[in-house]
């Protein structure tokens, strides 16, 4: 203190500015809350924009794994993309679905096109060629380009494993005859060496079961057929012929208007672009659920590949052991 109390002029104006510096913070200033909630929405706003370029990267890997699109980036499209001017591209072709026609306005400028070829609705619509079922009569897919990639992942996995599938298949249903041959050898000595009445009607019986089994072997691969037949008509029927479109009318703030088709994790992924926050902050809420969601199903789907395929499998295995079972309650 000694310091700033000495009489020369340079530590008196020193002394005067510590003075000013510490009223200024001692004294509040008033700032408007507008002021506050402009600079509480910007920050915001950023980190909306992480979360949609987050499930952007989730979603374009998706397209590109499970597709064939061209890169990670492909869920989302510049206004300059090809795509967005060829008529062959879905984004520009003539809907042939349910068509519901939606204007969104008061876009980012630089807002860009979402190209959500792969969602839960095309894996709910049997759309997607990797997570195919029908290991005996596979389905047909349409390539989403003439890339060498889409044509390759357009091809349904259960027409690429049909093969091993079969053979393994055959080896078991060989295997299982030759176990009911060994079991009805084993009823046929029962049968002749059984002394009690009630015996006998028991190994009579086992044999009408022994009878069923061999029947099933025989024809399972037939059940299995008309199941998945069944199960493909009941997916077309709730889906329908195509996915539900919505033809859009995007505009931004700087009157920049675009025309193109979605569907509706698409059109949710659009609006989470709006120039306001609180609107962009829900639509990405949305937009996040809807990719995971994509994930978890994707994981199911597979995981339902994995396990049909197996069972497909040792389907003869299980008539095999029905009249073992059938045995095994007395």
């Amino acid at each position: 203190m000694k310091y700033f109390t000495k009489k020369k002029s340079v530590q008196k104006i020193i002394l005067a500015l510590v003075i000013m510096v510490s009223i200024s913070f001692i004294i509040p200033k008033r700032v408007s809350a507008a002021i506050w909630e402009d600079v509480s929405g910007s920050l915001l706003k950023e980190i909306v924009q992480l979360i949609d370029h987050l499930g952007d990267v989730v979603m374009g890997a998706f397209n590109n794994i499970m597709l064939g699109a061209d890169g990670i980036g492909s869920a989302m499209l510049d206004k300059n993309n090809i795509n967005l001017t060829s008529s062959e591209s879905w984004l520009k072709k003539e809907p042939e679905g349910e068509v519901t026609e939606v204007t969104v306005d008061n876009l980012e400028k630089n807002f860009k096109i979402p190209n959500m070829l792969y969602s839960p609705e095309t894996i709910f619509g049997n759309r997607i060629a990797a997570l195919d079922v029908n290991f005996l009569r596979a389905n047909t897919y349409t390539p989403i380009s003439g890339s060498d990639e889409a044509q390759e992942q357009a091809e349904s996995s259960a027409s690429s494993i049909s093969k091993v599938i079969a053979k393994w298949y055959k080896g078991f249903r060989n295997l299982a005859i030759v176990g009911l041959l060994s079991v009805l050898v084993y009823l046929g000595i029962r049968i002749l060496i059984s002394t009690a009445a009630t015996d006998k009607a028991k190994y009579k019986e086992s044999l009408q079961d022994w009878i069923v089994a061999l029947c099933l072997v025989f024809i399972i691969h037939f059940i299995m057929s008309g199941i998945l037949m069944l199960s493909d008509k009941v997916t077309e029927l709730l889906t329908g012929t195509d996915n539900s479109w919505y033809k859009v009318t995007a505009t931004s703030t700087d009157g920049t208007s675009l025309n193109f088709n979605t569907n509706l994790t698409g059109l949710i992924r659009l609006k989470s672009q709006g120039d306001g926050w609180q609107d962009a902050t829900a639509y990405a809420i949305m937009y996040l659920v809807i990719v995971c969601y994509t994930a978890v199903f994707t994981f199911m789907y597979f995981k339902r590949f994995l396990y049909i395929a197996f069972l497909t499998m040792i389907a003869p295995l299980v008539a095999l052991t029905y009249p073992i079972d059938k045995a095994r309650r007395w």
